[in-house]
């Protein structure tokens, strides 16, 4: 669950620098 978590954290860091 640990690997996953932090795919998603990387992810919603991506996300707001994608769309800022």
């Amino acid at each position: 669950v640990a690997e996953q978590s932090g795919e998603v954290l990387s992810r919603s860091t991506t996300a707001p620098v994608l769309t800022g």
